[in-house]
């Protein structure tokens, strides 16, 4: 309840629940019954090396059945295709630096074997369940893109929406299969800067590479849809204004930091209704509620957020500033702010 009630003070109306389980789900059916849901929540399980992916299936397909409201549910799986560059298993296609000390020939690690990967992604597309795969490393971008074609080939073309999340690094060549096979893009705007892990990427793969991660103008412009999101609770901050600012400004967002020049590649910003819409619209297609929710419209439900001010006409360096003044959903109010008098 305590994690509700901050994320809409953040001006939060619903999230991608990356933990779920049946014993979370069963807890927030039971806040659902009672009333107390104060945001929309689509969840995925994930799924080990290991796993029978006829269990996988199942296992989705049987939540699917059980959670599948207004304000609850699930039919997404989620995948590692590799770790973390700063841990040095993040799988890239040119190998690490002498600085990361891993020899010569470092390239990070493989999650899964390719053809089990493969198998488990096939299995699980087949059934109309939506893949959400982890990749940071250009390589294992490149074997999640892989295994889509590969499900592709086997099961036939659909609207399936499979997501990649992170893209630290990526090919150009891959941007646009991204592009032709529809693969949303799940990044993470609080990452775009010269963060804490910028200097340990710097040493584990070099400047140049470390400078090009998170390419995000090029996967807009080459028509890959962007989804923001947060990644928390391992990213601790989760603010949406902060994410759109750092997005705009690949800068920190922060008082104490906003004054240094603590950019990543500025030429990959994107503009401020751009963010705007990877928060909003492109998140309600990623997860196939593109009907009602995402934008207001006659008919959508009325989930929206109001802010103190314009954010389209504010300096891009004052909206981590910016108060929420109102958090509604389902037309109720779930927030208000602290100085508001009506």
């Amino acid at each position: 309840m305590k994690y509700q009630e901050e994320a809409n003070s953040f001006g939060i109306t619903g999230i991608l629940n990356m933990s779920g389980s049946p014993e979370n789900m069963s807890i927030m059916q039971e806040l659902e019954k009672e009333g107390k849901l104060t945001m929309r929540v689509a969840n995925a399980f994930r799924f080990r090396p290991g796993t029978d992916p006829g269990k996988a299936v199942k296992t989705v397909l049987d939540a699917h059945k059980k959670y599948n409201s207004d304000w609850l549910q699930i039919n997404t799986a989620k995948l590692f295709a590799d770790g973390v560059t700063e841990g040095k298993t993040a799988l890239y296609l040119e190998p690490y630096t002498e600085d990361a000390g891993m020899g010569e020939h470092h390239h990070g690690e493989a999650n899964w074997k390719v053809e089990a990967f493969n198998k488990m992604v096939s299995s699980l597309d087949k059934e109309g369940i939506q893949l959400h795969i982890h990749a940071i490393g250009d390589g294992a971008v490149n074997t999640s893109l892989n295994a889509f074609e590969h499900a592709r080939k086997v099961n036939g073309e659909r609207d399936s929406r499979h997501t990649i999340t992170h893209i630290s690094s990526i090919q150009d060549s891959d941007i646009t299969r991204m592009a032709e096979m529809n693969v949303i893009a799940s990044l993470q705007p609080f990452w775009f800067y010269k963060d804490q892990y910028y200097q340990l990427e710097k040493a584990m793969i070099g400047e140049d590479r470390a400078l090009e991660m998170y390419p995000a103008r090029k996967l807009w412009d080459a028509g890959v849809t962007i989804a923001s999101s947060s990644d928390y609770p391992p990213t601790p901050d989760y603010r949406p204004l902060n994410g759109i600012e750092i997005g705009i400004t690949r800068n920190s967002p922060y008082p104490e930091e906003q004054e240094t020049n603590m950019i990543r590649n500025g030429a990959y910003a994107l503009t401020v209704e751009e963010m705007l819409q990877s928060f909003t619209k492109n998140v309600a297609y990623q997860l196939f509620r593109e009907d009602d929710l995402g934008s207001l419209k006659v008919g959508k439900k009325a989930d929206m957020v109001i802010l103190d001010q314009d954010i389209t006409k504010s300096d891009p360096k004052d909206i981590s500033d910016t108060q929420v003044v109102y958090t509604i959903v389902d037309g109720k109010v779930v927030y208000k702010g602290n100085n508001i008098k009506h």
